[in-house]
């Protein structure tokens, strides 16, 4: 309760590694993420990102999902519950498009810094989330056998 007081009242970084991420890329992405989110994904510009819906067929919500525009695509990043209806949703737009979509979760990590001081904040844990990200892909490289 301690950190939830903390990040509504300041800041914290939150580990949203069982949150799902997907990457939709090709010269087509934008369409067809644009046909299924309910934001216009034309407006983003790369590093930027819009909160927006997955509606459903009957009117209600499939998924509330994160947009970010990459530079040669988009990242929807989601709570896991709505990670099928997701996949389902890009699968069936990307179809017959320049799309191809990639779930990432498993070879991706996600962090956030959230609350209404991450601002004051941001230095220190932009710092530790470097560090973090540092010792994450010499972890990986070391149980991979890459050595570069």
């Amino acid at each position: 309760m301690i950190d939830y007081r903390r990040m509504r009242g300041s800041a914290g970084l939150a580990d949203l590694q069982n949150w799902t991420r997907f990457d939709l890329s090709g010269s087509q992405a934008g369409d067809a993420l644009d046909a299924v989110v309910g934001c216009n994904v034309r407006d983003l510009f790369e590093g930027r990102a819009a909160n927006t819906l997955i509606p459903s067929p009957t009117g209600g919500v499939d998924a509330v999902v994160w947009v970010v525009a990459l530079e040669d695509g988009f990242r929807i990043v989601a709570e896991p519950a709505d990670h099928e209806a997701i996949r389902t949703a890009l699968v069936e737009s990307a179809s017959g498009r320049d799309a191809v979509l990639r779930d990432i979760g498993e070879r991706t990590f996600a962090l956030a810094l959230v609350g209404p001081d991450f601002m004051l904040d941001l230095v220190g844990y932009g710092l530790f989330a470097v560090i973090a990200l540092i010792q994450w892909q010499r972890r990986r490289r070391s149980a991979t056998g890459i050595t570069s």
